[in-house]
């Protein structure tokens, strides 16, 4: 079938996923980026080809060679989740909190952000996906609360301890209990000095 074949089908399907997909090389440039993608190309960012010139990362907008040359790359998430699917042949994914150009001021917003190796040809190419969840943390920026126990009203009559609610939209973070000094006194004055 031809049109299983054709890079128009396959880019229109990239344009239809609801995040940012970008196709990088080994040396991070950018050789296409969906629609979501390209919203977050800053306006104003350097002329660079490499991501962090193209979405005007704040390190790479002040380093004098641009994305991948400021002391802070080293560090980057994102170069580290591409670097290491390239290394390991395996898809990555962490979360980070992703600071976006806007109007020539950084803002931030928290992202998962998925990197995935594949070839084309001769080509050692990454998938990488930058997943924006700053809209989410916006609709769910006020939770009802109880005051007392600390369970998270779902509806009308139905509450929700706090691990649960955030094991559910916050699936990588994992709970340890213990209990503070001032409820050990409260709880347990027997044992406490």
């Amino acid at each position: 079938m031809a049109y299983q074949r054709s890079g128009a089908v396959l880019a229109r399907a990239l344009d239809a996923v609801n995040a940012a997909v970008f196709v990088l090389d080994r040396e991070f440039r950018v050789l296409f980026v969906n629609k979501c993608g390209a919203a977050l190309l800053a306006r104003g960012a350097s002329g660079g080809k490499r991501l962090g010139d193209k979405i005007g990362c704040g390190h790479a907008l002040h380093a004098p060679e641009g994305c991948g040359t400021s002391p802070f790359c080293r560090k980057c998430v994102v170069r580290r989740i591409v670097e290491e699917s390239f290394r390991t042949g395996k898809p990555g994914k962490s979360r980070l909190m992703f600071r976006k150009l806007e109007d020539g001021e950084l803002h931030p917003a928290p992202a998962i952000v998925s990197a995935a190796p594949f070839n084309s040809g001769r080509a050692h190419l990454c998938l990488l996906t930058i997943d924006d969840l700053s809209g989410l943390a916006e609709l769910h920026s006020l939770l009802p609360i109880c005051a007392s126990c600390k369970k998270i009203r779902m509806e009308a009559d139905y509450w929700e301890q706090i691990e649960v609610y955030i094991n559910k939209h916050l699936a990588d973070i994992k709970f340890t209990h213990g209990v503070c000094p001032a409820c050990a006194k409260k709880l347990y004055p027997e044992l406490t000095v």
